[in-house]
């Protein structure tokens, strides 16, 4: 059961809703806990329909490795907390990290890992280092720990949430009409641009790897690479709308994660808006402990080489995701110490060179195989194709070409500004633009044009 899917928009979603505003407050926490739980069955493939499929759904590595987190950081949590002696919670820190580092590295170099396990282990990483530090309290209660951990809104893609920032939220867990109404809108937009933007961008990408890298033309090759980006952003954009709007509903103040990066005009900048509860893991996390850039040039160099490899192994263990961290890196050098200054001072020449860079990297992290990536690039640059269909481009222009024209625009805040625009002239304006946006979903959902979120794969 996913964001995406009618059980979930229909039945799963409005009980637990329902229910969170008609109970006590002081239930609140409890509700979320169950729900989460069943949420993380489903998740993992249990049919309650069965004996048979129960246990099974019980019996899943992926449902255990997320139980195991839990209670093993929450008795860490209070052991770090309360022991007096520095040495022995730095000795009990370390334990914990071991403990939660271990299975995301094993997982990551078999190549298969288990559902929301990239998220939560940097995100109880951060919950112990906060307590080693005195910026938190340990949590005392198992259900309000486990609602941090699990809560479905963000367990499966983020965002990656602080202990200390979402704990006023768990403590009260304020639900009002303004609430209930602000969450429903992201939810829907979130939804549209993931099933509308997102699922019909993402076709012509698709066609392209049905028809094959051998047959592509350069225009083609550049229209799937524009396609790619584009399904990426919105379909991880969306997902992250959904799940604030869900925490607003339901008492949870979660926070932003995108920025809009299309219009940076910097790579350091694309990732200061991209996935911005990951980039601020890796620098409060790893880069400052290192020493930030505060013990000179060489330093700092180096203290980014392990951000960005580190950053490369979290989206993955293939060469692809490795290389694809060392070029980001490598810009990101470039830009501090050589182009940086002439690209802000001439923002459309930023412009330009992200959008050449974009859908390039892009491209390093939807090919996996090395052969394949070479010639894909090759395409992009003009490398004479063995068999082409004549115009390729036209024939998919035709079909995808507003909707790329569409993705691109949305990808910018003009949409957005007309729409607070409309907010602000009368709240009911916005009704029937937001109706449709999810009736339209709903529609494609049915007809099975929404695909499962890309980020679970990482």
């Amino acid at each position: 059961m996913l964001f995406n899917s009618l059980a979930f928009l229909f039945l799963f979603l409005p009980v637990v809703t329902i229910l969170t505003y008609l109970i006590p407050a002081k239930s609140r926490n409890g509700l979320l806990a169950f729900a989460s739980l069943l949420f993380m069955l489903f998740a993992c493939g249990t049919n309650f329909r069965s004996l048979q499929g129960i246990i099974a759904g019980f019996l899943s590595v992926d449902f255990w490795l997320l139980m195991g987190t839990v209670l093993v950081n929450y008795v860490l949590g209070l052991v770090i907390f309360y022991q007096k002696k520095r040495t022995g919670k730095r000795l009990f820190l370390i334990l914990s990290i071991l403990l939660d580092a271990a299975p995301l590295v094993i997982y990551k170099v078999m190549g298969s890992v288990p559902l929301g396990l990239s998220f939560y282990t940097f995100q109880v990483i951060s919950y112990q280092t906060d307590i080693y530090k005195g910026k938190t309290r340990a949590e005392k209660s198992l259900v309000r720990f486990y609602v941090y951990m699990a809560m479905f809104p963000r367990l499966l893609q983020g965002p990656m949430i602080r202990y200390g920032d979402i704990r006023p939220s768990l403590m009260k867990r304020p639900v009002t009409p303004r609430r209930l109404f602000v969450g429903l809108q992201e939810i829907i937009l979130g939804l549209g641009l993931k099933v509308i933007l997102a699922g019909q961008i993402g076709r012509l990408w698709s066609n392209i790897q049905t028809i094959g890298v051998d047959s592509i033309s350069t225009p083609l090759a550049w229209m799937g690479a524009v396609a790619y980006s584009l399904q990426l952003y919105f379909d991880f954009a969306g997902y992250s709308r959904m799940a604030i709007g869900m925490g607003r509903m339901l008492g949870l103040d979660l926070p932003e994660n995108f920025n809009y990066p299309y219009i940076s005009k910097t790579m350091g900048e694309f990732w200061r808006r991209w996935h911005m509860t990951l980039g601020t893991w890796f620098k409060d996390y790893i880069y400052i402990p290192l020493g930030g850039n505060r013990k000179g040039s060489g330093r700092t160099i180096f203290n980014m080489l392990v951000v960005w490899l580190f950053t490369g192994f979290w989206h993955g263990f293939g060469w692809n995701f490795i290389l694809w961290g060392l070029l980001t890196f490598s810009f990101i050098i470039l830009e501090r110490f050589v182009i940086g200054k002439a690209l802000d001072k001439i923002p459309i020449l930023g412009h330009l060179y992200m959008m050449l860079l974009i859908p390039l990297m892009w491209m390093i992290f939807a090919n996996t195989e090395l052969s394949v990536l070479l010639k894909y690039l090759g395409r992009m640059f003009g490398s004479a194709p063995r068999k082409v269909l004549e115009n390729d481009y036209i024939k998919y222009g035709q079909t995808y070409g507003i909707w790329l024209l569409v993705g691109i625009l949305f990808a910018t805040p003009g949409p957005k500004k007309i729409y607070e625009w409309l907010r602000k002239l009368h709240p009911l304006i916005i009704v029937p633009i937001l109706l449709a946006i999810f009736w339209v979903s709903v529609y494609w959902m049915m007809q099975g044009q929404s695909d499962p979120f890309m980020y679970f794969h990482f």
